[in-house]
């Protein structure tokens, strides 16, 4: 069971498989950015053009997701009492009529 599945394997045993991917637009793929050497008070360290490192984002990120939680909350909450607030409105003038 440990075997490792055919199409995972490079070999050429698989009769009229190819397990070979070549690109054919002639493009070349872009070589990664690498950051400075030297980290920032943040645990991050800027690069060249100006954006932070995984590092620095990964400080920042339960920060983020908190604040995308509560705006989510609010925007959440907005609705129900719109939503409410309509439904009193409908009932009010359902009384009237």
């Amino acid at each position: 069971m440990s075997e490792t599945p055919t199409w995972l394997t490079n070999d050429n045993n698989n009769a009229g498989v190819d397990n070979s991917f070549e690109m054919t637009s002639g493009v070349t793929p872009a070589a990664p950015a690498t950051a400075p050497a030297a980290a920032s008070a943040t645990g991050g360290s800027m690069v060249a053009d100006g954006s932070t490192t995984p590092a620095a984002e990964e400080k920042d990120l339960p920060g983020i997701i908190l604040t995308m939680r509560l705006a989510n909350m609010g925007v959440a909450i907005a609705l129900v009492a719109c939503s409410v607030r309509m439904q009193l409105d409908i009932a009010m003038l359902d009384s009237v009529c």
